[in-house]
Formats: structure tokens, sequence, C-alpha cells
């Protein structure tokens, strides 16, 4: 047999492989984006338990921490009674703009409870930024403290801990939630009216938790707290690490079953809430916002005399005029976009108007650079203007005049006043220290006097640097005069104890003041050192007309739902007798000086009888009731305690050594070891060019070895894995290298696969055709925002093809080499949550666009270039959307559409499932090997069907899946073993269609031309079938042994009815 035969042999078999692409497995995913350089240099700084890393713009903020982190990680510590294995990690973000752009929680899993908690936690890291309050800086840190003992505890932070960890224990949503807020925030008042309010003292805390895990949660803590004393947290803690099991631990614990521990919950809150039940009736009249809008500040516009609404609907931002007859609203700005990824930034926008030109302001943020849009009265005018760079962040502003505005702002960490003028985009600071400086106000109409709050000691210490004096006092009311030199003097001062929260200046009489007196937030009318107090039930926010003399209340109940009333201010007044004093230590004091007097009365003074006995008073009466009137009772829980005389922290300072503070170089740890059985197809789509017999052939189940390293920051990333199949039969490796640190995402793979066939010969033996694989492929992203994306692949690849050696005409065979390049750009939209395992909420979309081409042809005799010979292409939609019903179910939908055009085609074969682990093939319709195509990809889901049940160059694909998971309605406590917490039953209906070309022809598409030949004869009959196939059925999903397994049970449909159903077992998610 000469060599002439042997090529026109090898000719037939290759023509018949085909390259194979499983297109239904695409990856979607959610993006960061890096605005500016500002995350590129990073400095660290170790202490015994903690490591701080911070970049330049957080360096004043990381002298904050590193001065009271020790102490807060010892409180944590003593509280749980837990040390960690590994040092705490504290990452540093000058602003949340900042914090937007880092990579550290990427990869996170986004679900509706945890998307906007606080701090984000991952591993051993906290995330921190500054909101220009160190007070709120100081309980970020607590919560973040809090986080990591109790993941610590429970899942585990390093390597060994997480395989160590037991699968099968999941706490309850209350247990966490519970605990992280009532360690984090106390108890509130308001705590108290959300469970009278949302509570049915005839329900039990198992069906109250599961619909309100967090206020049950609290609540429940609060109460083990009261009842046994601190220590139960540990105690209780500790047992359940122990037994893994919460209800057992329980019984070892507090000598009684969880049921009953719940019950004892029920009766002491029914008791405290009929003592605190309150008969205030709440307004009925109703403001018109959006689902999950929530209103951030009210604001009364002199120009237009309308309250105005800021509102923010997860990261959408609005400013609303209202309607105060009928409570509907208008927006007449917006910014932004709804995203559950990032937490929402209640600093913008800032409103402020100038009563000169009559001009409305607006400052706002874009990539990470705050700028100010100015329109006039009409709003159809308007001009934009960014500030400088150096101006980090802005949280208030007020209009001096037309040429300059008042700024509190930062541009070196802290929160000062800024004067700037517009035209020359200079500013002046007017203060500059470690304070916070905050809420601007104008106290006259000539603007000369500007208020602010401010946690200042007193108005003359200049304290540039933070060392042993903290800028933690609470906030006071000041006032600051430009026309005597920026002069700072007292305006109010809230004395011992309390913090001004927010204030309203009325008039130059009046004020509305929100004071924190711990643990309650109360609102004053404060006038002449006289208040009335406006303790209201859901009181959230107050605003006052200056036209009409009237003040606008807002309420806010449980369900995020808003209400509001209109009073006039003298009804205000008579009403409530406003003659109460300010003369005692829990007052309100107005002063003008920088040294308070503070009056306190004694029962001393006032009478010399205290009590009456048989055996006479003590000698020393007046001093023992003099020390119980002076004595504080100090809190069993206390984080932090800020003495307001003295102004230094409580705890022990750690000083600041600039010295031991080093430049970071790139540090890789370990994320991933793993070995597990797997089926996928690597890569995803860069599996569209693998060589393939006839038939289609998913890859067989093997054991997939990984490992993962990341850099400390997650910029770059490093994966190797190898895949060896249960027979024995070929290997696949490949290294992946991954570089996020930038706006543009580079990845760069290597990948290599050896397999082998067994063919048919001419021959008593059958040969072995082996095909080695290698790939190279580079992608960029380029991501637009969080949820959107722009992505361009290149593929470079070689297949060599040989036949082994087991006679002559094998032996002769020299094989070929087959190299390919392709191309591939695809636009990803992902903006999908996580309700739990294998159910998600949200939109998933994907349009791709693909170009292949063989630029070598090489054979035994010939090595040369063909320009356009065997281009491909191919054009892609993958869409997604999922819907939650019935609370804990959802409704699935997925429309895939596939087609390829060009003298090369892709042979789509419709039918099956993903991942199927004992796969049927459809042999009944074999394609004519003869045809133009030269690739072969497998297109699901049609359950019901086997694989290439209907084969074509184009494809298209509807499924629907209600997934209902059942043990998640039978038992709302919490479920131990995996494998029915899991479980989902789920009812689907799949359909799909191919033809042939770009557009569909059904009546082209019925005819099949079925193919075959010999030596003797070539055969070609052309069969009528129905292009179109479905199948519904039933299936299952749940988890075992640490593997996701569904199983189908699906009835083929066409238009004779029902058919045999076809069982599918197979592994891995749904889409």
């Amino acid at each position: 047999m000469n060599r002439s035969f042997l090529y026109l042999l090898f000719i037939v078999l290759w023509s018949q492989s085909k390259v194979t692409a499983q297109n239904a497995l695409e990856i979607f995913g959610k993006n960061k984006v890096q605005y500016n350089d500002d995350l590129q240099d990073w400095w660290v700084y170790e202490t015994n338990s903690v490591i701080y890393y911070w970049y330049g713009k957080s360096r004043q903020l990381a002298q904050f921490y590193i001065e009271i982190a020790e102490q807060e990680n010892t409180k944590i510590q003593t509280l749980f009674e837990y040390h960690l294995k590994e040092k705490i990690e504290i990452v540093l973000y000058s602003d949340l703009s900042d914090l937007y752009q880092t990579n550290l929680d990427l990869d996170a899993s986004y679900t509706s409870e945890n998307w906007s908690q606080e701090p984000k936690v991952t591993g051993q890291k906290i995330l921190l930024y500054f909101d220009g309050n160190h007070e709120h800086a100081i309980k970020l840190l607590q919560k973040g403290l809090i986080q990591i003992y109790f993941n610590a505890l429970f899942s585990g932070t390093n390597l060994q801990e997480v395989v160590q960890k037991v699968i099968s224990l999941k706490l309850p949503l209350w247990f966490e939630k519970g605990l992280i807020e009532y360690l984090g925030d106390g108890w509130e008042d308001k705590d108290l009216e959300a469970l009278g309010d949302t509570w049915n003292q005839k329900i039990s805390f198992r069906k109250y938790s599961a619909k309100y895990p967090n206020i049950a949660g609290k609540s429940f803590w609060r109460y083990l707290v009261l009842t046994y004393g601190d220590q139960i947290i540990s105690n209780w803690l500790y047992m359940i690490r122990i037994q893994k099991d919460i209800s057992q631990s329980t019984r070892l614990v507090f000598q009684l079953t969880l049921q009953n521990l719940q019950e004892d919950w029920k009766d002491y809150y029914i008791r405290e809430l009929q003592t605190n039940n309150s008969n205030q009736s709440i307004p009925t009249i109703k403001i018109k916002l959006k689902k999950e809008e929530q209103i951030i500040k009210v604001i009364f516009s002199k120009i237009d005399s309308n309250f105005l609404l800021i509102t923010n609907q997860n990261g959408c931002k609005r400013i609303k005029i209202l309607n105060t007859r009928n409570g509907k609203t208008k927006t007449f700005y917006k910014y932004g976009y709804r995203n559950k990824v990032t937490l929402p930034d209640f600093n913008y926008p800032i409103y402020f108007e100038n009563q000169i030109d009559k001009s409305i302001n607006i400052i706002d943020e874009r990539r990470n650079r705050p700028f100010i849009k100015s329109y006039n009265k009409n709003l159809n005018k308007s001009k934009k203007i960014y500030f400088p760079e150096d101006i980090e962040r802005i949280y208030d502003a007020i209009s001096m005049n037309q040429e300059s505005i008042i700024l509190a702002a930062t541009n070196n960490g802290f929160s000062d006043i800024f004067e700037y003028q517009l035209k020359s985009r200079t500013y002046n600071k007017w203060t500059d220290d470690i304070y916070d400086d905050l809420d601007l106000h104008t106290k006259d109409n000539i603007n000369s006097i500007i208020l602010f709050k401010s946690n200042r000691m007193d108005t003359i210490s200049k304290i540039n640097k933070i060392d042993s004096i903290l800028p933690l006092d609470p906030f006071q009311l000041y006032s600051i005069n430009n026309k005597l030199n920026s002069k700072i003097g007292n305006e109010l001062r809230v004395l011992k104890d309390a913090t001004l929260e927010s204030y309203s200046f009325i008039d130059t009489n009046y004020y509305v003041l929100k004071v924190n007196l711990k643990p309650n937030k109360i609102f004053y009318l404060y006038n002449n050192g006289k208040k009335i107090e406006m303790n209201e039930k859901q009181l959230d926010l107050v605003g006052f007309n200056s036209t009409q003399n009237e003040i606008l209340k807002i309420y806010k109940n449980t369900k995020n739902k808003y209400q509001f009333s209109l009073i006039e201010l003298k009804e205000l007044i008579l009403q409530n007798n406003l003659i109460e004093e300010i003369d005692s230590q829990d007052s309100l004091q107005q002063s003008n000086s920088d040294v308070v007097s503070y009056k306190t009365d004694s029962l001393v003074e006032s009478t010399n009888i205290h009590f009456i006995s048989k055996f006479g008073d003590p000698l020393n009466v007046k001093n023992i009731v003099q020390e119980f009137e002076n004595k504080t009772v100090k809190l069993k829980r206390d984080f932090h305690r800020i003495d307001s005389k003295t102004n230094i922290y409580s705890g022990k300072l750690n000083q600041f050594n600039s010295n031991l503070s080093i430049a970071y170089r790139n540090k890789f740890q370990i994320e991933e070891i793993s070995s597990t059985l797997n089926n996928d197809i690597l890569f995803g789509g860069l599996t569209t060019y693998s060589t393939l017999t006839q038939n289609y052939s998913p890859p067989p189940l093997g054991i997939l070895l990984k490992a993962r390293v990341k850099e400390l920051f997650e910029n770059y990333f490093i994966e190797v894995g190898v895949r060896i199949p249960t027979n024995l039969v070929g290997s696949e490796s490949y290294v992946k290298f991954d570089f996020f640190k930038k706006r543009w995402d580079h990845t760069i793979a290597f990948y290599r696969k050896v397999d082998r066939e067994i063919v048919p010969s001419l021959g008593i033996l059958d040969w072995q055709l082996t095909t080695k694989t290698l790939l190279v492929n580079y992608q960029v992203k380029y991501p637009w925002d969080i949820y959107k994306r722009f992505s361009l692949s290149t593929t470079i690849r070689n297949d060599h093809e040989y036949l082994k050696a087991i006679d002559k005409v094998s032996l002769d065979s020299a094989g070929r080499n087959i190299p390919l390049i392709g191309t591939r750009l695809e636009y990803v939209f992902d903006n999908s949550l996580d309700l739990s395992l294998n159910l998600k909420q949200g939109t998933q979309f994907k349009i791709f666009f693909e170009t292949a081409k063989r630029f070598l042809k090489s054979d035994e005799q010939t090595r040369k270039f063909v320009p356009f010979d065997g281009l491909l292409m191919v054009l892609g939609i993958d869409a997604r959307y999922h819907v939650p019903i019935l609370k804990h179910s959802t409704f699935s939908n997925r429309i895939f559409f596939n087609s390829s055009f060009g003298k090369d085609r892709i042979l789509s074969n419709v039918g099956g499932t993903e991942n199927w682990l004992l796969p049927k093939y459809n042999y009944e319709f074999q394609f004519n090997a003869n045809s133009n195509y030269a690739y072969s990809q497998l297109v699901t889901e049609v359950r019901g069907h086997p694989l290439g049940a209907r084969k074509g160059s184009s494809s298209l694909v509807w499924s629907s899946e209600f997934r209902f998971p059942i043990i998640q309605y039978l038992l709302t406590q919490n479920v131990k073993k995996s494998f029915l917490r899991n479980l989902i039953i789920v009812g689907f209906f799949d359909s799909g269609l191919s033809w042939n070309g770009f557009i569909p022809n059904i009546a082209e598409a019925q005819k099949f031309v079925y193919h075959n030949e010999n030596p003797a004869v070539i055969v070609d009959v052309i069969i009528n079938r129905n292009p179109i196939i479905s199948g519904t059925g039933i299936g299952i999903r749940s988890s075992l042994l640490g593997y996701y397994f569904r199983f189908d049970y699906g009835w083929p449909i066409d238009l004779k009815g029902f058919h045999k159903p076809v069982p599918h077992f197979s592994l891995g998610l749904d889409f």
C-alpha cells in the first residue's frame, strides 16, 4: 500500500473528526473597576495581633486604627474566650469609593442577606473605610472583629481549619446575624419597637425568626445576656463548636431544650412589650417611593418652597420633590444605578441653594471624582465642574456667595471646613486638625456665621496628629464666623454621655436636634435653654418649612415604609408647653464661651431627712448619698467608653511608630488545594477546538487535581490543574495566570490534552487515534461597571493527530498537525444574587461573536499557509432570568442561541443535559461526512432526549425550571444534614430546535439526509422528522459527600404525545 493511499485514508478519518465546545457552559460573574492608581502602592504595619495595610490617602486612618485595634481585639477575644491562630489583617481605604475598587471580595457569593453587610470580611481580612466620623470607624472595627472570631469558631480561617471543618454544620441565620448586631450595635428602644411591630405574640420564635432573622436573633441574644450574663456567649459558642449540634449544646449549657429556651424568650418579651406598650398613632399619609428606596435626608427648598427628599435605592441616588398633600414624589435628579454588590453610598448627592442668584447646586461623585452641577431656577440649564483631585471626598456643602462655597471635606484623611472658590478652583482651609467637622448650616441671612457639628474638645485646641488624644469626643454644635478670621465658637453643647447626631437650624431662636443619648436617639425642639422632647415612635427625620413655619415629621416603620405628618411650629410649642429648663447633666445647654459650667442638683441640698430608722441616721449619711448619686453604672459589655472631659481613650493605646512601616511587596498564599471527581469541559469556550470522533462524546469522569495561589490583595492568581480520566485513557493539564490589578483585566492560559480514541480499520485490529492538543489563550476584559464587561480573547492551538503503530498501515502513517487561531468578542451582563445553593435571582446575559481560522495545512508532503480557507464564524446569545417566588423558590428561564456560518461550520448536537455521567447518544441520524462541518458542540438542556437528538449548524434552546427547596418550607430551624438542607425539587420543561443556515427554515429543517457508504455503494435517504424536540419532567437536587448532583426524569414530547422517559444523573449546579 503506497503512501498516497495512506494519506487518503487519513484524510477520510480526519474529515470525520470534530472540535467540541460546550457553549451552554458559559461563564458569568461580577466585576471590579479601578478608576485611578491610588491603590497601587501599599504599606504594611504589624503589631502583636494585627497586620495593617494602607496606601497614601489612608495613612491617617491607619494610624488611628493602629492606636486602638489591639485593645479592641483583646476585648472581643475575652468575650469569645477564643484565640485566633493567625493574625487579623485590616485593609484600610480612605473612603467608600476606594473600597469599591478592591478585588478582595470579587469572588464572594452575593446574597440578598449579606450584600449590604458592613464591614466586608473575607477570610482573615477586614475591609474598613472612613466616612468622616471616627466613632463610626470604631463601630465598623468592632463588627469586623466579631465576624472574624465567629467565622474562626465555625468555619475556619486558615487552610488546615478549612479542611477539617464540619461541612454539615450550618447555624441558623438568626444565630449569626443576631449575635453580630447585638454585640456591634447594642440594644435600643427602636429595636423593641421593631419587635413589637413585627411579632405576633401568638407565633413561636421558630416561625418569627424565619421571617425576621435580624431582630429575632438580636432580641434572643439580649435575653440570654440579661438572664445568664456575658459568659453565656462564649460557653454556648464553644459547646456548639464541640458538639456540632445547636440543640444538643443547648441542653448541655442551659439544661433546657432549644424549644424551651425559645419559649422563655417569648414569655420575657410578652411581659416587656406589655410594660412598654404605646398607643401612639402613626400618620397614615404614605410617601410614594420605589421598592427598597430609603430616605437619607429631608431638605426644604426656599427657592421652590417645597420639601426635597434625598433617597437611595441600592445605589441609585435621587432627589425628589414631596407633595405634602398626597405623599407623591417627583424626581428631578437621578444618578447611579441599582446594585446589590457594592455598599450604597449615603453621602451623595449633596443639595444646596444660592439665595442670591437662585441657583440650585448638587454635589455628587463620578468614578471617584467629586463634581458640582449647578442649575438655574427652571432646571433647564446646567454646568458641571470637577473639584481638584486632592479633595478626596465632600461630606456637606453650603453656598456662601456667588463665587464661593463652604465645604465639609477631606484632603488629608480628616474632615475639615474649606472655603472653595468656584472660578479659580482654589480653596482655603478654615479648620485643619484631627477632629470631625460635619453637617453645615448658615445661621444668618448674610452667611457670615456657619454652624457645624464637631467632636473637638474645645474651640482653642488645634491638634494635627493623632497621639494619646483621639477624635472621639461627643459631637457638639459649633459656629465659625467668617468676618472674625474664621474664629470658632461654641453654639450648643450636648452634655455628658450624649452626642449630637444631626440638627436643623430653623431660625435665630430654634433648632431641631437629634441627640444620641445611648442607647436611644431622641429628637428635641430647642429654644434658648428650653426644649420639647419629640420622642415619637418610628420618627426618623425632621424638616422645617421656613415660609409656613411648619415642621415635617417623617416616620419609618420596620418594613422600611415611610409616612409623614405636618405640624405648625406654634401648635407644637403650645401642645408641649416649652418651659422645661436646661439645667441638668443629661440636658442641653447653649453657651458662647469655651468654658461650660455644669449645674448639679443634690438630694442632700434639698432635705436632711433621708429615711426613718429606730437606730438613727448614720454619721456619714451625706457622704453616702453623695457617693451614690455620683456613682456610674458600668455596663456588662463596654467596647469603648470615652471620657467626654478628658478625651482620652479608655483602652490602652498602641503608639504608632513610623519606623516600623514597610513598603508592601507581593505576598502569595495558597487559596485552594483540591482533588475532585469532575467531567466539566475545562476553560468553557476554550474547548471549541478540541478534536473528537464523528459522534459527540462528552468528557469522561476524571480526577481533577487543582491548586490555586493568590496574591494577598487578590490582584494576581496562579492556577494549576491536572485531570486524569477514571479509565486512565488520556489526560488534561493547564496553567492559568490572572492579572486584575488595573482597569484592564488580563488572563493567560496554557492547556495541554492527550486523548486516545478507537477508530475502525480495514484490518483485523482497530486503530488507535492519538490526539495531542496544545493551546495558548490570552483574554483581556474591560469592566464597564460591576455588572457589565467586554472581553476579547485570542486562542492559538495546535492539534497533532497520529495513529498508534499496530500494523504496517499505521506504521507508515506520519500523522499531521492542525494549527489554528481564533478570536472571541463578548459582552456580559450579570446582576444575579444567590438566594441559597442553586437558587438565584436576577438576570444573566451574554452575547458573543467568534471567528476561527486554520492558517496552515500540514501533511506528509506539503506545509503551506492558506489565508482564507476554512474560516469559521459563530454568533451566540445566552440569556437567563431567575425570578424568586413563594418566598424561597425560584422560577428560572434560559434561552440559548448559537449559529455558525462561513466555509467551516459547527455541528450542534441538541439534547441531553450537561455533565451527564452515563450519557446516551442518538446514533439514528448520521450527518454527511462530506459536508462542511468541521467542529462539533453540545447544546443543552433538552432533557428526556439523548445527546445529538437533533443536529444542525444553528440551534435554539429554551429551558424553564421551577426550583422548590422543600426542606426550607417544612423545617425553618437549622438542618444538620447538608443533603436535606440543600434538597430541591425541580419541575422542568425544555424545548430545542436545530437547523442549517442562519435564519431557521422549518420546512427545510424537517428534511434530514441520512448518509452512508462503503466501497461499493453510497446511500442518501431523505427522512422527514420534526426539527423541534421537547421534554418535561421532575428532578431532585442536593449535595452528597461534598458533590452537588442532579437527577432528572424526563418524558420526551412530540406531536404524538409523551414517550418513554429518560433518566439523567449528572454533577454540578443548574444554569
